[in-house]
């Protein structure tokens, strides 16, 4: 696993070209990001890229092995357990948790129904109720009256008042409800909410008992909350390994060009260099080459014919803020000397600030890159080795 260690994998991938067990890597680019881990390793046209990536297995930390001590407490012991009885254990849980889960919904939902319920009858009774609540002397007796159908010391206006009070039997929970209500619950509409909320009940009962009494109704319900969770939370695989074509970047092209003694120009821009005394460039001009997104290069020797340097002009336009470029890994050395503006230059977890006039010489083979500072261009001269 690469992890956070990529330094440590860029530098094991080099080794495996510097001891001469691979001839097939061509240039190695870091492409890390915020957004996750990328590394590309270009090689050879007619290298097999399916041995290659075995190789990687086998001699890097691409992927790695360790042990696990599978031990847990298991209804309430210590266990060592397999994959098979982890994952039944982890499905056994997923279903206790789903049934503490919805009968606990179910008797909430329980209790609203019977409050509910008592109200709605209450409001069929309502000139009953308010004639009981008039007539009692605290609230105790008029509670004993809704729940037990006592009407002893109440004052009715009429003895079929009395008769129809001594019949009713609302439970305890009703008789409060009944006794906290408001006047504005009887207007129309609230009484539609009401019943409306009442039906909204009644479904979520039969829900529950369904969900509680059938096993692949809860299986289903398991199901599609953890699809929810993976919506929610889950995100694309963040190593991915690719085997695709390529633009090549300015330093692959002059490892290239050393290694086969092909002159970089002829691979920059379909031209042989033919100057080999000297060769001018004059200031602000330089052949453009467009090789890199990061970078812009002007070229100060494209027309010296068996140059052992290449020099360019280079220029950086700063990133937004948290983002860097990429780094790079090459064979050679490479010279840097600012011109204007503040240049960061990372080198594996080293970082160095270099201001106008300052200069840095650093191995390639190294994880490096660079990065405009202060929200302005850097200019500087790069020279590859």
């Amino acid at each position: 696993m690469i992890g956070a260690n990529i330094g440590k994998f860029l530098s094991d991938v080099a080794a495996l070209s510097e001891t001469k067990k691979t001839q097939d890597i061509v240039d190695i680019s870091n492409q890390s990001s915020k957004e996750g881990i990328r590394i590309v390793i270009e090689l050879r046209k007619d290298a097999d890229a399916e041995n290659f990536v075995n190789m990687l297995y086998k001699k890097t930390r691409l992927e790695d092995t360790f042990g696990v001590n599978m031990l847990a407490i298991y209804n309430g012991r210590p266990e060592t357990m397999g994959l098979k009885s982890i994952i039944k254990a982890c499905v056994d849980f997923q279903y206790e948790t789903a049934t503490r889960k919805y009968t606990n919904l179910l008797a909430k939902e329980m209790e609203k129904k019977e409050i509910q319920e008592g109200l709605i009858k209450a409001c069929n009774v309502i000139d009953l109720v308010i004639e009981i609540l008039r007539g009692s002397r605290d609230r105790n007796m008029a509670k004993a009256c809704l729940v037990e159908g006592k009407t002893d010391g109440i004052k009715f206006k009429s003895k079929e008042s009395a008769i129809m009070a001594a019949q009713l039997s609302f439970t305890e929970k009703q008789a409060n409800a009944i006794l906290e209500m408001r006047l504005y619950k009887l207007i129309g509409l609230e009484l539609e909410a009401l019943i409306k909320e009442h039906e909204d009940t009644m479904a979520n009962i039969y829900r529950y008992e369904d969900i509680l009494d059938r096993r692949e109704t809860m299986a289903q319900v398991i199901m599609n909350e953890l699809d929810d969770y993976k919506k929610e939370f889950s995100r694309k695989r963040r190593t991915v390994i690719e085997n695709g074509e390529a633009d090549p970047g300015v330093y692959l092209l002059s490892r290239i060009s050393k290694q086969y003694g092909i002159a970089l120009d002829v691979l920059l821009y379909g031209e042989e260099p033919r100057m080999n005394g000297y060769f001018v460039t004059r200031r602000g001009q330089g052949l453009e080459v467009d090789r890199h997104n990061d970078y812009k290069y002007k070229s100060l020797a494209s027309g010296f014919k068996g140059r052992v340097m290449e020099p360019f002009f280079t220029e950086i336009e700063p990133l937004p803020d948290g983002k860097n470029h990429a780094k790079n890994v090459h064979d050679g050395q490479e010279f840097i000397i600012v011109f204007d503006g503040v240049l960061e230059v990372t080198i594996e977890d080293k970082v160095i600030v270099l201001r106008q006039g300052d200069s840095i010489y650093f191995d390639t083979t190294r994880p490096h890159c660079m990065r405009a500072l202060e929200n302005q261009t850097v200019k500087f001269l790069t020279v590859i080795i």
